[in-house]
């Protein structure tokens, strides 16, 4: 993804938190201990998305926050 924001639209009980609760797991970063992804390494080692190493080094634990409305 390139884009600064992401906004994910859809209508009522459309799905939309439980797709953005995993991701804002995978994208979080720890606040007290920034860097470190080993939350994010117990949550997603059994996904396909955890087998592909180039993928999580880049954008595991690289996003402070989401804003959910």
């Amino acid at each position: 993804m390139t884009a600064k924001y992401c906004c994910s639209q859809g209508p009522r009980r459309f799905g939309k938190s439980v797709f953005m609760s995993p991701l804002n797991a995978f994208l979080k970063i720890d606040d007290n201990n920034p860097g470190d992804t080993s939350f994010q390494n117990q949550i997603f080692k059994d996904t396909k998305s955890f087998q592909d190493k180039e993928f999580c080094n880049k954008y595991m634990g690289s996003t402070l926050s989401f804003l959910f409305l």
